[in-house]
């Protein structure tokens, strides 16, 4: 009995040592979740890539649009001025004073003064209606000059002092009646003279215009440097950007962008300069009037966008650092690597609870298993678990407990054959023994057996039918060999049926993984989705900023804004992209629904393992029964048996009154003890022979109930 315990531990052992770190469940486990996080990851790194383009590519043309957009409204002031300039020149009044070739301001007619007058009136009003007038210089050939500001008496020798400059020879030679500069060297002398506190940083830069009739008619019109930062100072792209107007021949006005509704100017002493750039130079040079690309500006990368004002020389620019477009994209990826992290953290985490879960109740299982392997048959495999586990343990459960009830019976069984065995054994002791004595006894009876013929005849009768009952006592012993070989092999297709159930356990929780799977991603495609919207929040967000930019410019520009189209078309674009952020959503809800087929598909495969799982259990359930009906034979064959037994008492009995008639006569048979002592003798053999058969019987009774005391049963 020890020993078959012994082999029983060691083939228990020998299968625990096939599991491996790698065929844990928990391992297992932590795999099956961290591929599909690994899934999420990739798929956020791609989202930020998409998004990073996405929203550089925005970012560079919703800079440049701005841009753009507050480049024409500057066009149009400036247009404004230029229109202001025209009106003046051919105003009838000039025909009456600045275009008369003999005029003498010593002799002047009332007409001719009130020529004068009216055009200094509509100088002065033009710097009083129109907010991009600062300051109005208007000098001729013939008449004295006319100013806005504080400079008294301009004299006609101004006019033929400026057109003696560099600067005055340029305007009287060029092919073109209007133009701009940064600056009027000449009059900027003149008022530092006539007011020292002049500064010429307020205004921005200076149009001319000229007209050419029988005289030479000069207007300069210096243009505020206010309206200019107003304008420019809204160009607030965030901390770390830059923005300037950038008058012809380079003097320029930069704003810094702050966290402020207003961008912050830039003092001198910053000594922040765009204008010598050379990425200024390719915008200046480029045909293109507006456009962007990407230069280094102190060692980093920036978007440079620009926006030429009209023919006016002027540029508008901006410096965005690609740091800052992008930052928004890093957020996504930041929070997408986070995201994942904790996802990881929440599987791997989850995995260890469900391992602990599943390994506790395995573990459970297994120490009952152990026990009932080393013949304990009384442990129990109760669990609280509803799941699979609890399924299996209370299918064992009534396993061992039918197979506790077989081996009760069976130990019933042995006691009863060993006994009757036994009983079988002294029997045939005593009848070799009697046996012998009578062939000891018919060796000494040499008279009287002639008159006991009839006797010795009974005699070997009722020994004839000893032998017969011994032969079917024989016959039932091989029956009962080949009952106990069909139990054994009822006993392996039990087995072979428990292995089919461990199977299809096996596979019950290889789909319940695959529906797992499915689930989870439906969860990340649903974070897909979350993550597209917050795309569609920021687009919306874009669009009520530029439509608020729009709404402010055209309140501002009253008639001028006009010129908003493009903002009206920059708003229909980010709408379009929130067209295109619905679409991907759609695709994404499909694909959930196809994931939630596949669930469905999952669990109707665990439906059908199950199916297989209680076909299984039913052919176990058969096999035993089996192993019972035939246990019933066997029983019924030992009751045979024991009648056998006891006809061949009852022969004995008769055989030794035969003996006993015999030995009366002993005398009188002296001729005939030989032939009775030769058939003692092949009874004593045949008596011998049964011996033997009942020592096996008996050892086979005993063998089994060997076999049968490995089981614990209560």
């Amino acid at each position: 009995m020890n020993k078959g315990k012994k082999q029983t531990s060691k083939s228990w052992g020998a299968l625990e040592g096939k599991s491996t770190v790698l065929g844990s469940i928990s391992v297992k486990l932590i795999i099956a979740f961290i591929i599909p996080i690994i899934l999420i990851l990739v798929l956020g790194l791609s989202s930020f890539k998409e998004a990073s383009t996405v929203i550089i590519s925005d970012a560079e043309i919703s800079t440049t649009s701005t841009i753009q957009a507050k480049s024409t409204y500057l066009e149009l002031g400036l247009d404004g001025v230029s229109e202001r300039s025209l009106e003046i020149l051919t105003m009838d009044e000039m025909d009456l004073y600045y275009k008369k070739r003999d005029l003498d301001i010593n002799k002047l007619s009332v007409e001719q003064m009130d020529a004068k007058a009216a055009i200094s009136k509509r100088i002065m009003n033009t710097q009083a209606i129109n907010d991009f007038v600062y300051n109005v210089y208007f000098i001729g050939s013939v008449g004295s000059g006319i100013t806005s500001t504080n400079l008294q008496n301009v004299k006609t020798e101004y006019y033929n002092e400026f057109v003696e400059t560099e600067l005055g020879k340029q305007i009287l030679d060029s092919q073109t009646t209007v133009g701009y500069m940064s600056y009027n060297d000449y009059f900027i002398d003149l008022m530092t003279k006539e007011e020292p506190t002049y500064n010429v940083s307020n205004y921005a830069m200076t149009m001319w215009r000229k007209a050419s009739f029988a005289t030479t008619s000069l207007i300069f019109i210096d243009i505020s440097q206010e309206i200019i930062d107003q304008a420019v100072a809204e160009l607030n792209f965030g901390e770390g950007s830059l923005t300037a107007f950038i008058a012809p021949g380079g003097r320029e006005t930069v704003f810094k962008g702050s966290s402020e509704e207003l961008a912050s100017k830039v003092l001198p002493e910053d000594e922040i300069t765009i204008s010598g750039l050379s990425y200024y130079e390719k915008a200046i040079q480029s045909e293109e009037t507006e456009g962007y690309f990407y230069d280094t500006y102190n060692g980093e990368d920036y978007l440079f966008s620009y926006a030429k004002i009209g023919n006016t020389g002027a540029i508008l620019c901006s410096l965005l650092p690609k740091a800052m477009i992008t930052s928004q994209a890093e957020g996504i990826r930041n929070l997408t690597f986070i995201i994942s992290v904790i996802a990881i953290i929440v599987a791997i985490f989850t995995c260890v609870v469900i391992s602990i879960s599943f390994k506790k109740a395995v573990n459970n299982s297994i120490r009952s298993l152990k026990k009932a392997s080393g013949g304990d048959l009384t442990v129990s495999f109760d669990t609280k678990r509803t799941d699979e586990f609890g399924i299996i343990s209370r299918s064992i459960t009534s396993m061992v407990d039918g197979i506790r009830d077989l081996i009760r019976q069976m130990n019933s069984v042995g006691t009863d054959l060993n006994s009757s065995a036994n009983n079988v054994s002294t029997n045939i002791d005593n009848l070799l023994a009697s046996t012998k004595e009578i062939s000891f006894a018919i060796e000494e009876i040499e008279e009287g057996v002639t008159t006991q013929a009839k006797d010795a005849e009974q005699c070997l009768i009722q020994m004839s039918n000893l032998s017969e009952r011994i032969n079917v006592v024989y016959d039932n012993t091989q029956q009962i060999e080949e009952i106990a070989g069909a139990t054994q092999k009822i006993t392996d297709e039990g087995i072979v049926a428990m292995e089919e159930l461990n199977k299809t356990s096996k596979a019950t929780n290889d789909i319940t993984a695959t529906i797992i799977d499915s689930i989870e991603d439906l969860a990340v495609q649903t974070q897909s989705i979350s993550g597209i919207i917050n795309v569609m929040n920021e687009i919306a967000e874009q669009t009520n900023l530029l439509s608020l930019n729009a709404s402010i410019e055209a309140a501002r520009a009253g008639e001028a804004g006009r010129g908003f189209a493009v903002v009206a078309k920059e708003i229909r674009g980010l709408a379009d992209q929130s067209m295109e952020s619905s679409k991907k959503i759609e695709k994404i809800i499909e694909f959930v629904q196809d994931k939630t087929n596949n669930t469905v598909d999952s669990a109707k495969q665990a439906e059908n393992i199950l199916v297989t799982q209680n076909s299984a259990l039913k052919q176990a359930v058969d096999a035993f029964q089996n192993i019972s009906s035939h246990v019933e034979k066997l029983v019924h064959n030992l009751n045979m048996i024991t009648e056998g037994i006891k006809d061949i008492d009852d022969s004995k009995a008769g055989t030794l009154d035969a003996i006993g008639n015999i030995s009366a006569v002993s005398e009188e048979s002296a001729s005939a003890s030989e032939e009775v002592g030769a058939t003692v003798s092949n009874m004593v053999d045949a008596v011998a022979t049964l011996n033997e058969i009942a020592d096996e019987l008996k050892n086979n009774a005993k063998n089994m109930e060997n076999a049968i005391s490995v089981f614990v049963i209560d």
